[in-house]
C-alpha cells in the first residue's frame, strides 16, 4: 500500500473540490501522508491519536490536524481542537498545566471582592503569644531522648517522635531556654549539658 499515493489522491480530491492545498507539499512532509492514512483508517482525526501512533509531539500533531482541516480532508469538530494559543508569529504553542487567562483571574478576584469587603485585623504592635511547650506531654519524652543520645537537633526529634517541624523546633528552643542544650552551631547537632 503506497501511503504517499493515497495521500496524493486525497489532495487531488480536495483540489478537485476547489479546496486550498497550498502550504503543504507531500514530497517534503512524509509525516503528513502517514497522518492522512491514519485518519482514513480510523475515520477520526484525533491529536492524541496522531501523537501516540506517529510518535510526534502534541504541537506537531495539532498542526497536522489543522492542515488536514484546511485541505478539506476532514471536517473541523470539537474533538480536534488544540488546547493552546497562537503566538505572534502564528504558530501553536503548547500550554503547560492549567491555563487561566488574566481576564479569568481578574473576574474571580472581583467576584470574591464583591462577596464581602476585606476585614484585615492584623496588629503588629501586639506581642506574639509564646506557647508553653513544657505542658506538652511529649516534651518530657523528647528531653529524655536528647539526654540519652547526647545530641539534639530538630530533625532528630522529628524523626524519632514523628512530629512536624514547628513542634520539634519549639521543643529545641525550650530545651535551650531551660539550659538542657547549647546554642546552635551551624549544621552540627546541639551539645547536651545535662
Amino acid at each position: 500500500m503506497d501511503i504517499y499515493r493515497q495521500a496524493s489522491d486525497y489532495l487531488n480530491i480536495a483540489l478537485f473540490q476547489g479546496q486550498n492545498t497550498s502550504g503543504y507539499d507531500l514530497c517534503f512532509d512524509p509525516i503528513y501522508a502517514k497522518a492522512v492514512e491514519l485518519v482514513r483508517q480510523h475515520r477520526k482525526a484525533s491529536i492524541g491519536q496522531l501523537h501516540r501512533q506517529l510518535h510526534i509531539n502534541i504541537c506537531r500533531a495539532a498542526r497536522l490536524v489543522e492542515q488536514m482541516e484546511k485541505d478539506g480532508l476532514i471536517n473541523p469538530c470539537e474533538d480536534n481542537k488544540f488546547v493552546g494559543y497562537k503566538s505572534a508569529d502564528g504558530t501553536l504553542q503548547r500550554l503547560q498545566g492549567v491555563f487561566v487567562s488574566d481576564e479569568d483571574v481578574e473576574a474571580v478576584a472581583e467576584y470574591w471582592r464583591n462577596l464581602q469587603k476585606p476585614n484585615y485585623s492584623v496588629d503588629f504592635r501586639k506581642p506574639v503569644e509564646v506557647v508553653d511547650v513544657t505542658s506538652d506531654s511529649m516534651y518530657s519524652e523528647a528531653v529524655a531522648y536528647v539526654r540519652e543520645q547526647g545530641k539534639a537537633s530538630i530533625s532528630l526529634i522529628q524523626r524519632r517522635f514523628r512530629i512536624g517541624f514547628n513542634r520539634a523546633a519549639r521543643f529545641v528552643e525550650q530545651m535551650e531556654r531551660d539550659g538542657i542544650i547549647g546554642p546552635q552551631d551551624g549544621s552540627k547537632p546541639r551539645e547536651v549539658f545535662k
